[in-house]
């Protein structure tokens, strides 16, 4: 084959290297998580020279792993480098002969847990807004390969209402921290990558229109549906969404679940409605 190549290259040289002009146009590098949250896979097409490179840096590396100590399997030392190279500093000192923590790299997470979920003797389960459901153990794994910045979760959405369209940061932030997904009926969509709707569409000139109790994270494709009027939607309280469908069905969305309320009688409905709005005191 590869004579073949060469004798190819003799007389069709320009359209030998139109090909790999070609190939060299469709490099890429994909990421996919499995169905276990904490480990994903990457594919990629690069250049044949930075591929020779990168399986001499990480073959570097998993030696080193292996004389530090580490007694993982060579393919398990061989991905903990390549992971290793997305902290430069770290890689770094490590081929050097040296590993250096401060190198770990810095995340920001966002979890969801519940008041027990450290202290309790039970497995518990938290939710990663990126790794989906997770167990104490896999946090402590977690917390093992980054410095992490844990911000905390406050599902008040009471943040001051702001006149103009464009919402200050604050106010996204609660959003999303307080819906998590695209509040459209059954929708499991990951509400950081969305835009937020105004619940009541905005208004040029009206005061406080911007504010968590008027706002939800939609793709383009339901809002859309919403601005024509095909699908209705009104939001009672912060973080509760009632939708009604082309087909007059009735959806009640909030964080925890969808709840279809096509069984439930007009008084029924009525009286979550009224609960939803004036909810009883604490």
């Amino acid at each position: 084959m590869r004579l073949d190549r060469g004798l190819i290259a003799i007389i069709a040289a320009n359209n030998v290297q139109a090909a790999a002009e070609t190939a060299r146009a469709g490099r890429y590098v994909r990421t996919a998580v499995t169905e276990q949250p904490v480990v994903s896979e990457l594919w990629a097409r690069l250049d044949t020279a930075d591929a020779q490179q990168l399986e001499t840096t990480i073959a570097t590396l998993a030696k080193t792993l292996a004389k530090q100590g580490d007694t993982d399997e060579l393919d398990v030392r061989r991905a903990k480098a390549l992971g290793i190279l997305a902290t430069p500093g770290r890689a770094g000192a490590l081929l050097q002969g040296r590993d250096d923590k401060r190198y770990l790299p810095r995340t920001k997470v966002y979890l969801h847990l519940s008041d027990t979920m450290l202290t309790g003797t039970d497995t518990q389960v938290v939710r990663g807004e990126t790794l989906g459901p997770l167990v104490r153990d896999q946090l402590r794994d977690l917390f093992g390969t980054h410095r992490l910045t844990i911000t905390p979760v406050i599902h008040e959405g009471t943040e001051p209402a702001v006149d103009s369209y464009e919402m200050p940061d604050r106010i996204r932030e609660s959003v999303l921290l307080r819906d998590v997904c695209e509040v459209f009926p059954h929708s499991s969509r990951a509400a950081r990558r969305l835009d937020l709707d105004h619940t009541i569409p905005y208004t040029e000139g009206e005061k406080d229109q911007t504010r968590p109790d008027n706002l939800g994270p939609l793709t383009r494709t339901v809002h859309r549906a919403k601005t024509t009027g095909r699908w209705r939607l009104k939001q009672p309280k912060s973080g509760t969404f009632w939708w009604r469908s082309p087909s007059n069905q009735t959806y009640r969305v909030t964080n925890q679940a969808t709840d279809d309320l096509r069984e439930w009688s007009p008084c029924e409905r009525a009286l979550l409605w009224r609960f939803d709005e004036q909810p009883p005191p604490a």
